[in-house]
């Protein structure tokens, strides 16, 4: 599987809220910042945030770029009722 497809792999599990699935994307010892909150989370913590956010959620992911050993992905997760939607730029190493 290359990376594009566990970019997006992973943006399925987050739309989806699969706790399980979302920790085998890490590192016991990640670190996940989220830049625009100034927040700061361990793996366990960033699956807790992402997991019991309200409500349900879809994702779509708009673009990737790899880069050596560094991918960007831009996507928009909204909430199925459309009330409220979301585009998160990432980099992963």
């Amino acid at each position: 599987m290359d990376k594009k497809e566990i970019i997006t792999r992973f943006w399925e599990d987050v739309a989806a809220q699969n706790a399980e699935k979302l920790e085998t994307y890490f590192l016991p010892n990640a670190t996940i910042n989220w830049h625009n909150t100034n927040e700061r989370f361990s793996v366990e913590e960033y699956i807790i945030a992402n997991c019991e956010y309200p409500g349900d959620w879809f994702g779509n992911v708009e673009r990737i770029e790899i880069i050596d050993d560094l991918a960007i992905s831009v996507t928009r997760v909204w909430q199925i009722d459309n009330d409220m939607s979301f585009h998160a730029v990432s980099f992963f190493k």
